[in-house]
């Protein structure tokens, strides 16, 4: 089995308890993993992986991701989102209007240096920095370059805003809906998250997880990932061959170091990630 499955994570559990049951469908040491985590609080498109699939996580990391948040101003959290210990909170504050919220937003479009959650799973010196957090001590933790490409103020309704977000790889929602807070001098944290899009693959087209129960469900959703990685393809058919690792001559001349999808003649299948090496392409991810 080979593919990926678009898997709408429900409120309450956590990224790994879909793979999880998922486990328990497939069969024993079945290879799957999942691309980036959602928090337990939060809802919305979890890529997972079948089998050999895994070997293409780079491929689908770098896309685009859309959440849609909800930030509840007045107190805020340890975890910078509803499920951690408030330690401040301040119950009389003047509500910022929509043009003043608006105008923030804007001004936190594009490329931004953006200090993560103490409470995540950026590693300091080989830990994560949630363990360091939970063991009594405090993350030193650096601001990282991420890039958003959207964020727009979707509704208000005191003491709460809806933010739609088009964000890089690695962006916080939790970290945007402290510094929200902070920039009207009012404590804030994230009550709600809905992941609406990862790259190419969206919440509509999703498939909530409570209807994948058996080996059939999976198989009739499974998506072919040739479609969604962006390379030129050379097809091929002496799939015998390929899978000792053969040279493949550069007939169609293209360019050093560029990577080529190897596909099946007849049935499309993805067999192979090549790399062109001079004269010839030269196996770099081996699918059969």
């Amino acid at each position: 089995m080979f593919g990926l499955l678009n898997i709408n994570k429900p409120r309450g559990i956590s990224s790994f308890d879909v793979i999880r049951k998922l486990k328990k469908i497939l069969p024993k040491k079945f290879k799957i993993g999942y691309l980036g985590t959602l928090d337990p609080m939060a809802k919305g498109v979890l890529l997972v992986m079948l089998g050999k699939t895994t070997k293409l996580a780079d491929f689908f990391m770098t896309g685009k991701k859309s959440y849609i948040g909800r930030i509840t101003f007045g107190f805020s959290t340890d975890s910078l989102d509803i499920t951690g210990e408030k330690f401040e909170v301040k119950e009389d504050f003047v509500f910022p209007d929509n043009q003043s919220i608006k105008k923030y937003l804007k001004s936190i479009t594009g490329s931004i240096m953006q200090l993560p959650p103490d409470i995540s799973a950026k590693k300091i010196n080989g830990k994560r920095a949630y363990e360091l957090q939970r063991s009594g001590l405090k993350p030193k933790l650096k601001p990282v370059k991420v890039h958003i490409y959207s964020i727009k103020l979707i509704d208000t309704l005191s003491p709460d805003i809806i933010i739609e977000v088009e964000c890089s790889k690695g962006t916080y929602i939790r970290s945007i809906a402290r510094d929200i807070g902070e920039h009207f001098n009012i404590p804030s944290c994230l009550s709600a998250l809905t992941r609406t899009s990862t790259g190419d693959f969206l919440i509509d087209d999703s498939k909530e997880l409570q209807n994948i129960n058996t080996i059939e469900d999976i198989k009739n959703n499974i998506i072919d990932p040739s479609k969604y990685i962006d390379l030129p393809c050379l097809y091929y058919s002496d799939t015998e061959r390929l899978s000792n690792g053969v040279f493949i001559r550069n007939k169609e001349k293209f360019n050093n170091d560029e990577k080529i999808k190897i596909l099946e003649i007849g049935t499309g299948r993805l067999l192979a990630i090549y790399k062109t090496e001079g004269e010839f392409l030269k196996p770099d991810i081996m699918l059969i």
